[in-house]
This record gives C-alpha cells, sequence and structure tokens, in this order.
C-alpha cells in the first residue's frame, strides 16, 4: 500500500557526446535529473505527520522518530514499536554498539536509548550515576556515546542485545579523560570526545586535548551556530555568516574557500558514515529549509532543487550521502536515491521515448556482424536502406540499397535475418516496389561498396529467412506465399552460380504453410527445420521429404524462434504458448518455459519462469546460459536461475520481434530489436552482480492451537539464533525485507527450510513464508534475497530452528506406550492361546459325544430291537411292512452317518431323522403312542439350521422313560416355532404326556440305571451354551403339573449370537 506514494522522477531526453567531463557527469548526477524522490506523509501510514529524526540501523532498517513514538520502516509499512513509554524526541545518532541514541534536546542529563535488535528502550537519567553538571554530546554515526559528568568525561557502555526483563539498563560509565575544571552549564560544551582526544567549547575557545597534547583555539565569531568534528579530522564552524574550518595541527580556524561552499548562513550540518557532508540552512520559526550543499570527497554540489520538492527539511541522514539521503521532514519522510540506479548499460537505437503503450516505433529486424566489427541491421519500415553501426560508435549510420547500377532500390524492408559470408553482408526483402510481389535477395560488399540484387523465380513467394548451408555452399530461402491459396516454397540460392530456384518437395507435405519466422540447418546438415505459424516443419534435403510438427491438443504451436540446444533437441519460442523443447528423435514436445502464476509451484533447475508467454528469441550465451526475448522483457536463465530486465531496467521498450537477437562473439555484444528500436549490451550486463543489501528478518507470527489466538512475535532472532517452535503451533510465519526502498522496487525472495525443503523454494515477491504443521525436529532456515538491480545478497542469512515434540511424542512416552502395548499383547496372546485351548477342549468333548450320540443311537438294543421287528413281519409273511421297515432303518442308518460328519444340520433333515426314528419306536412299542409334527410355515425348512444330534437324545428319553411306561394313551409332540419379531429365533418344543419326571426318575433309580440319553442331553446343552456363535437356551418343565401323568415339556429356543 506504501508504494502508492508520490513518486517524482525528473528525467530529461538528451543526445550526449560520448566523451563527457568527469566534472559535467558528476554535476548531472546530482542536479536532480536523475535523482529518485520517495515522499511518505501521514496518507501513506506514517504514524504522525512530522517525522523530526531518522536513521538507519547495521541491517538498513529506517527508524523515524514521530509522533513522541519511535517508528520502524522496514520498506512495506511503518510500525510503532509497542509497549515503549520513551518519546524520543531528540536527534537519533546510531552507536557504534548499534544503539539508537536520542539527548533529550532540553535535558541535558537524559537520553533516550533503543536497541532496534531487542526492540527495547531505555530512559537514563545520568544525575542518577554521577554528580555535578551532566552534557550529553551528540557525535557522529556509529561512534561512541560520551558525555559530561562534574570534571570526567564517559564512555556509555551497553552490556548485550539479548532481551532481558531485568529491572535496571544494562549500561555501564566507562571514564575516558578527566578534564582540568569542570563545565560551566551555561557557556561551556562537551564537542567531541572518544578514547584518544576530547574537544569542549569555553567560552570562546576551543580546548582540543589529543593523545596528551591541548591546544587552544580561538573562535572566529561571538554567533557560533554548530561545531562539528568530522572523520577527516577537521572541526568546522557554521556562523551566521560563513562556515569555518581547522584541524588539531592548524590550531586556527580558516574560511572554507567558496568554491567547495558558498558564503553563506548555515546552522544544520550531517555527516555521513564515509565522510561526505551536507549542509543548509533550517530557519527556526517558520521551519523552512534552504541552501542545501552536498560536499563529496572529490567534488561538490548545490542541492537547491530540494527546495522545491521539500522546503521543511529538519534532518538527514545517510550512509553514504553520493548514494541517497534520508530526510526527515515537517511534511513525513524523503528519501532521495542518487547512486543505486537500477540501469544497466543498455545502450538504445531508434527509441523513440514518445511512443506510448501499444504503439509501434521503429520495428526491428536481422542483425549481423562483419569480421571487422562492423553491424549491419534492417528495419522493417518503409525506408530503402540498411543501417550500420560501428565499433564504438553511439549511434548507427544509414547504408542506402542499391541496385547493380547504383540507383537507390525503393523497397519495403520487412526483410528478417542477415547474414555475412566470405565477406559479403546478405539480406532479403518481401518484394521491390509496390507493382512488384517478387521477394529479393542482397548481397553487400563493404569492400568496393558494390551491390547485387537477386530475384525470386516465383511471384507471390516472399523469403522470410536465410539460412547459410556452407557445406553446399548455398543459402537457403523458405518462402510464403502471399496470395493466400497456395503455400510456400523452399528456395536455394547457389553461391557458386549466383541463381536462386526451388527445391521441390517430394513426399510429405506439398508446401509449407503460414508465416516462416525462423530456420535452422541441423547440427549433421541433413535437415532444415523452419518454424511457422502453422507449425515446427522439417524438411529432409536427401530424400525431398517434408513433414509438419505440431504440440498438439489445445496448444497452438506458433513458432516465432528456434535454438538448437543440442543435435537431439531443439528449443521452440512461441507465439502465446512459452518455450517447448523438440525432442528430435520421439518428436516429442515439452514445455519448459512459460509464464508462471503466483501460486504455481514450478521446479526453478528446470523450468524457465518468463514474464510473457510471446517468445521472440531464444541463443546460447558462452557461459551456457540463455538469453530470451518475449513480449514483455528480456530473460537471462543459466542454471535454475532467471532474471528479468524491463524499461525498469533500462531497456527502451519490453516487446521484442521475431528474427531480432544477435550475439558478436568478437566483441562480447549482444543485440535485441523490438517494436522501438534495439538494443546492445554485453555478456556482463546480465550477470548478477553484488547486492549493497543484505536480507533482514523482521518477526515472526504464530497461531497458538492451545491458546486459540494469533501471536506477534517481536523480535525474531538474529542470524544463526535459534527459534523455539511449541508443539501447540498450528502455524508459525517469518517476516523478513531488503532494506532497498526505492520505489517501484520488485524485491524478489528465495527460502530453503534444511530438514523440509529439498532445494530453494521458487522466487517469489511476497516478503514471508509460513510453515504449518511442521513435524518435530531440527530444522535451518536459509533465505536471500534480489534487489531491485536483480543483484543477489552474497550472505545468506539463516536462523535455527527447533520444533519441539509434543508430551506423547517423546521417547519416554514411547517406551511406557511400549511396555503397555507389549504387556497387552502378552495378556492377549495368552488370552487366545487360552481361548484356543478351550476350543479345542469343547471341539474334543463336541466330537466325543455326538460319537456317544451315534453309539446310543446304533446301540446293540436298538438295533436288535429292529431286527427282530424285522423278522416278525417276515415270519407273519408281511413283506411289504418288512420292506418298509428294512428301507426306513437303512435311511435312519444314513442319516445319523450323514449327521455325524457336521455340527449342523437343517431342520428338514432333523424332521427326517426324528420322524423315522419314531416310526421305527413306534414299531418297538405298538399302540404305546401317538406322534405329532408341526413346523411353522415361516421357517425355511431346507436353509434354517440348528445343531446335529440335538432332538434325537431328547425323543428317546421321552419314549424310553416317560411313554413306554404307560399302557396305552400316549402322545408325543414335536413342534418348530419362528419367532414373530426375530426371524433369527427359533423356539423348538418336545413334549410328551408320560408318567413324569419324578415318575421316571424313581424307575431308573430302583433299576440302578443311568440314562444315556439324558447324559448326552446335559453335556451337548452345556457345550451349545458355550458356543460364541449361537445362543441357545434349553428348559424342562412339567407339561400337567399336579395330575397323574404329568408329561414332561422341553423347550429349546436357539438364535444367532449378535456381532459387536
Amino acid at each position: 500500500m506504501f508504494r502508492s506514494v508520490t513518486h517524482a522522477r525528473l528525467w530529461f531526453f538528451y543526445v550526449a557526446n560520448l566523451l563527457l567531463a568527469t566534472t559535467n557527469l558528476s554535476g548531472q548526477l546530482y542536479d536532480g535529473t536523475n535523482a529518485t524522490l520517495s515522499k511518505y506523509s501521514l496518507e501513506d501510514g506514517v504514524p504522525g505527520r512530522i517525522v523530526h529524526t531518522t536513521v538507519r540501523d547495521t541491517n538498513g532498517i529506517i527508524w523515524l522518530g514521530a509522533a513522541n513514538r519511535i517508528i520502524r520502516y522496514d520498506g512495506y509499512q511503518f510500525e510503532a514499536i509497542p509497549g515503549i513509554s520513551e518519546t524520543f524526541s531528540g536527534n537519533f545518532t546510531l552507536g557504534e554498539d548499534g544503539l539508537i541514541y536520542a539527548p533529550h534536546p532540553t535535558v541535558l542529563d537524559s537520553v533516550e536509548i533503543f536497541d532496534p535488535y531487542a526492540l527495547r528502550s531505555y530512559g537514563l537519567r545520568l544525575s542518577n550515576l554521577h554528580r555535578g553538571n551532566i552534557q550529553t554530546v551528540r557525535t557522529g554515526h556509529q561512534t561512541p556515546f560520551t558525555y559530561v559528568a562534574g570534571d570526567s568525561i564517559f564512555q556509555l557502555r551497553y552490556a548485550s542485545h539479548e532481551r532481558t526483563d531485568a529491572a535496571s539498563a544494562p549500561f555501564t560509565p566507562f571514564p575516558l579523560h578527566l578534564l582540568p575544571s569542570p563545565l560551566e552549564q551555561e557557556t561551556d560544551r562537551l564537542i567531541y570526545a572518544n578514547q584518544d582526544q576530547w574537544i569542549c567549547r569555553r567560552e570562546q575557545r576551543i580546548i582540543w586535548q589529543k593523545n596528551g597534547r591541548e591546544k587552544s583555539i580561538g573562535l572566529p565569531a561571538s554567533s557560533i551556530n554548530q561545531l562539528r568534528l568530522l572523520r577527516t579530522g577537521e572541526l568546522w564552524c557554521l556562523t551566521d555568516t560563513t562556515t569555518f574550518r581547522t584541524t588539531f595541527q592548524e590550531a586556527q580556524f580558516r574560511e572554507i574557500p567558496s568554491t567547495t561552499l558558498p558564503r553563506a548562513r548555515y546552522n544544520h550540518l550531517a555527516e555521513d558514515e564515509v565522510g561526505n557532508v551536507l549542509i543548509g540552512y533550517i530557519e527556526a520559526y517558520n521551519l523552512r529549509a534552504e541552501r542545501w550543499h552536498l560536499i563529496l570527497q572529490t567534488s561538490n554540489h548545490d542541492l537547491k532543487w530540494i527546495e522545491k520538492l521539500d522546503d521543511r527539511i529538519l534532518g538527514a541522514y545517510g550512509r553514504d550521502f553520493s548514494k541517497c539521503i534520508d530526510l526527515a521532514s515537517y511534511g513525513g519522510l524523503n528519501l532521495i536515491d542518487f547512486g543505486t540506479s537500477r540501469t544497466r548499460n543498455f545502450k538504445k537505437y531508434f527509441y523513440d521515448p514518445n511512443v506510448t503503450k501499444s504503439k509501434f516505433g521503429h520495428v526491428m529486424r536481422g542483425f549481423t556482424t562483419s569480421p571487422d566489427g562492423i553491424t549491419y541491421v534492417n528495419k522493417d519500415s518503409a525506408m530503402d536502406a540498411w543501417y550500420t553501426l560501428k565499433p564504438g560508435a553511439s549511434k548507427v549510420d544509414t547504408l542506402p540499397i542499391r541496385d547493380e547500377r547504383g540507383h537507390i532500390i525503393d523497397q519495403f524492408g520487412c526483410g528478417t535475418n542477415m547474414l555475412n559470408y566470405r565477406g559479403y553482408v546478405y539480406g532479403h526483402s518481401c518484394f521491390r516496389s509496390p507493382d512488384s510481389t517478387r521477394a529479393h535477395l542482397y548481397r553487400y560488399d563493404p569492400a568496393t561498396d558494390d551491390w547485387r540484387v537477386f530475384t525470386a523465380p516465383d511471384l507471390q513467394q516472399v523469403f522470410r529467412y536465410a539460412v547459410l548451408d556452407s557445406n553446399r555452399n548455398c543459402i537457403w530461402l523458405p518462402a510464403e506465399h502471399t496470395g493466400g491459396g497456395a503455400g510456400g516454397r523452399i528456395y536455394r540460392f547457389d553461391l557458386d552460380t549466383e541463381t536462386i530456384s526451388e527445391y521441390p518437395v517430394k513426399s510429405g507435405r506439398s508446401s509449407l504453410n503460414g508465416y516462416p519466422r525462423d530456420a535452422i540447418l541441423s547440427a549433421d546438415g541433413s535437415r532444415l527445420w523452419i518454424g511457422s505459424i502453422d507449425g515446427l516443419y522439417e524438411f529432409d534435403i536427401a530424400t525431398l521429404h517434408l513433414s509438419r510438427h505440431r504440440i498438439g491438443g489445445n496448444v497452438p504451436t506458433r513458432i516465432l524462434d528456434i535454438h538448437p540446444e543440442s543435435s537431439a533437441r531443439l528449443l521452440l519460442g512461441t507465439l502465446d504458448a512459452g518455450i517447448w523443447a523438440f525432442d528430435v528423435d520421439t518428436k516429442q514436445f515439452s514445455e519448459i518455459g512459460a509464464l508462471v502464476e503466483s501460486n504455481e509451484v514450478r521446479s526453478e533447475n528446470t523450468f524457465i519462469p518468463l514474464p510473457n508467454n510471446s517468445v521472440a528469441g531464444i541463443m546460447g550465451s558462452l557461459d551456457t546460459g540463455l538469453v530470451i526475448t518475449t513480449f514483455n522483457g528480456l530473460v537471462y536463465y543459466r542454471d535454475g536461475f532467471t532474471r528479468t530486465f524491463t524499461t525498469r531496467e533500462g531497456l527502451g521498450d519490453n516487446e521484442f520481434n521475431s528474427s531480432s537477437l544477435h550475439y558478436d562473439r568478437g566483441t562480447d555484444t549482444w543485440y535485441a530489436g523490438g517494436i522501438n528500436g534495439f538494443v546492445s549490451f554485453s555478456s556482463q550486463d546480465l550477470q548478477r552482480q553484488e547486492s549493497p543489501y543484505y536480507p533482514v528478518l523482521l518477526r515472526y507470527r504464530l497461531l497458538d492451537g492451545d491458546r486459540g489466538k494469533k501471536e506477534v512475535i517481536q523480535p525474531l532472532a538474529a542470524e544463526g539464533g535459534l527459534l523455539n517452535i511449541s508443539p501447540s503451533t498450528v502455524y508459525f510465519t517469518l517476516e523478513y525485507t531488503v532494506p532497498d526502498y526505492r520505489k517501484g522496487r520488485e524485491l524478489q525472495y528465495e527460502t530453503r527450510l534444511v530438514g523440509l525443503d529439498p532445494d530453494w523454494r521458487t522466487a517469489t515477491t511476497t516478503p514471508n513464508v509460513r510453515y504449518t504443521r511442521l513435524p518435530p525436529g531440527e530444522y535451518e532456515f536459509q533465505y536471500r534475497a534480489t534487489d531491485a538491480d536483480g543483484n543477489i545478497a552474497s550472505a545468506r542469512n539463516s536462523l535455527f530452528i527447533t520444533v519441539e515434540r509434543a508430551w506423547y511424542e517423546k521417547p519416554g512416552f514411547y517406551l511406557a506406550v511400549g511396555l503397555l502395548l507389549a504387556g497387552i499383547a502378552t495378556i492377549i496372546v495368552r488370552s487366545r492361546f487360552s481361548r484356543l485351548k478351550e476350543r479345542y477342549e469343547a471341539s474334543r468333548k463336541v466330537q466325543a459325544l455326538e460319537l456317544r450320540t451315534l453309539r446310543q443311537q446304533m446301540n446293540p438294543h436298538f438295533i436288535s430291537n429292529a431286527m427282530n421287528a424285522i423278522r416278525e413281519f417276515v415270519y407273519q409273511e408281511d413283506t411289504d411292512r418288512a420292506a418298509d421297515y428294512l428301507t426306513d432303518f437303512s435311511r435312519l442308518m444314513r442319516l445319523f452317518l450323514e449327521a455325524s460328519r457336521s455340527p449342523m444340520t437343517t431342520i428338514e433333515n432333523e424332521v427326517d431323522l426324528i420322524s423315522l426314528y419314531v416310526r421305527l419306536e413306534q414299531l418297538r412299542f405298538p399302540g404305546k403312542f401317538t406322534f405329532a409334527l408341526t413346523v411353522d410355515e415361516n421357517i425355511e425348512r431346507d436353509m434354517d439350521e440348528i445343531p446335529s444330534f440335538l432332538l434325537q437324545p431328547i425323543i428317546e428319553n421321552a419314549i424310553n422313560h416317560g411313554l413306554h411306561p404307560r399302557d396305552r394313551g400316549g402322545e408325543l409332540r414335536l413342534s418348530f416355532q419362528l419367532d414373530a419379531e426375530d426371524d433369527d429365533r427359533i423356539t423348538i418344543v418336545v413334549s410328551d404326556n408320560g408318567i413324569g419326571r419324578d415318575a421316571a426318575q424313581r424307575r431308573t433309580s430302583d433299576k440302578r440305571h443311568t440314562s444315556r440319553a439324558m447324559e448326552i442331553i446335559n453335556d451337548r446343552k452345556n457345550l451349545l451354551s458355550e458356543n460364541e456363535d449361537l445362543l441357545f437356551t434349553m428348559e424342562t418343565s412339567d407339561l400337567y403339573p399336579g395330575q397323574e401323568f404329568p408329561g414332561t415339556r422341553v423347550t429349546i429356543v436357539i438364535a444367532s449370537r449378535p456381532v459387536h
């Protein structure tokens, strides 16, 4: 937001002689014509209308005294430092310890001190430390802060920049000198003091003691405005009429010559850190400043033009006044830049400053350089001439194009490139005159000043490019058909016969479509590559085969330039599609350069970020880099480093033309033509130079997840410091800047977090970087910057960052969790082994039980009875019943055997088994009982399953012990019922009207008989109750309690056990 402030650039266009006097150059530099003024006021964010003083710390950050506060300006924002109680109303001085000292303007024993690195302020009353009169002295920047207490001179020394909450200020008085007598409060003043010397004013004399020697020097006037010892060792005296100076050796004031400083009244003198002086006069009542003069080590300059920009100056600061001056003003802050011009040594030709944006001036085409160093230029215009630029010349000469008879040719010079071969210069044009549409090739002999004109054999075939083929001793001329219907042809100019003829295409595509913008010969000379608006054409000279290649997809293939990076790869500059690489063998395209959006992430070592997607020219440099011209600037690329040059860096115009990039190896000179003239420059002009600025860390911001709020932490640890990030931090942001305050600056920053980033991140103009949920560990934050001139700071500052681990991420916690998990795992394993053992035992019991059940069902008594029944049927000659009985018996045996193979059986199979079994038992006990079977119609008899051998022992027990004792009238019932609310629940009821459980128990007790069926039933009940997949319950009760035949009812409920 602060870049929108008033920006005054006073540029004067002039044509200067190549050799200018040094004094004239110096005068022009400081007469305001090339000075850049950046003015900041209340509207631009300065927290106060009046800036009474300013200084820069050792990092280059600007500090202001305004509105009784100390203000920091980092190039992006003005910020009042919070928590500062001191007013800082005095003038700022940067001490040799890096602190900012501000002696109070009226209270002589008071000084306010600010630490710009720890952002901590101190207010000292020196009278609390000493007795006697106290006087502070305002000395030069980067010098010790000294003061007088009684008859002694002290230096105030700072203990540490470390931030501390100690109540006492970390300063120590250090005695320097002992005065002969105390200074008088009203008339005497301390002027300067260090360990070697001291200077004080006693009434109308100067007492100067140096290295043990003392001199007394009389003042040149009674009214003294300022006394100041400069770094040169001269003591200056500013009076109401003129200015004087003296040295310790001279010990007498002499008036400064008017040639150095005009005689006038001066009362303000500022010295930079290299010995330059800025002197002027500030009116105390109306705060008007005038008569500013800059006195450098080798020259002096009148800066009266400053008064027109701002005449309310209150103070000045500068590390080097020859480069920049910071002015504190009644209206704000003024920054004047002299010697840090961002422009490079781009020499402009045919440049017209009156050409506005999107308009055309002198449109340039081709270049070539002859062995004698003369560069020939072709211009796309109606002028009938070429142009020449001699080595060291500041302007071009006109070379009219002539025919063989010496007549100037009326032609439209829309040819493209030019060639230099065997002492001849070749060029071409679209047509010779408006009435003719034949193309021509021109040849110029600089040695004899002779011309030759060679005409195309066909009408409406316009030469668009010329390619030298030294092996075949010819020039290839791809053409475009201007009629619109037919395609362009390929012509060949034979250098021996000096004739132009068509080189016919035999196969592939018949002709060239579109405007051929560039053409090159392959490294082995076998193919001609032609870049056209219609695609990339490949012409095989031996086979005369012409083919076309396109990128494909939605990307248009409009070639503006071809650069052979190697024999196997071509770099293609395109219109609106950036740079593409073409693999000669695979015929595949790959994008390697384009306009990169701010939120895009590209690999900086393989991708070329461009200022525009229209690439006019690509050419390799001697240092293996690439020089690229676009429609919006010139780019230099090498090994992942990209640098863009525009009019800010001294170009005449940002839009370049195709076929207008040329390099002369002999003089190391580049030529780049555009739509408003051309520029020349050397390879060195493209290289990075060391920046005078260094990137500075400012602060960091973080979001603490535990506290749920954002925090701004100041200050940030100095370079090489340590930053600890707590585990509750959601993210933290590091902010930095480069103290390059020139208006319109375009600073770029690169960062790398060692331990996270594999390489430097892509350069960005954003002066901060955020890290979110950074994993615990040790990191090193590295950052570097590129200033407004494109130069990178030589130093790479670093900050060590420790992201702390949460309590649950520390080794002790992991050990405890590991031990706990090991214990849990041991318990689980043991439990699983126990359960497996239990399952094994249960399975073994089931198998044994099933075997017992099978044996019970197939016991000899049962089989014997069955065989006897069959025999009786045979004796009775009731063969049908015998056969039926035998069939049922065999089926029952088969069902027994099949059921023993699986733990579960369907209800259908169980019903069949029970029915057969009951039928056979009824044969054993004829007339004893009847049997009734009921199955719920909702049960899927062939799908629903129950445990095998579940019901047969219960049925057997009901028949043998309940119904058998009765003589007749016995009833046996079996029912299967599906639960109405749970279709996974089945209820089975077995009932009989026999003698009952109690009577049956007495009968078996009397016989001392143990029912094996009952044992099997009880064992089976216990096993099924422990089944993990089934819910099993079995209840036994009397059917008719209290009656003669109470009977028995067995209720079984089977359901699937729910899964958790």
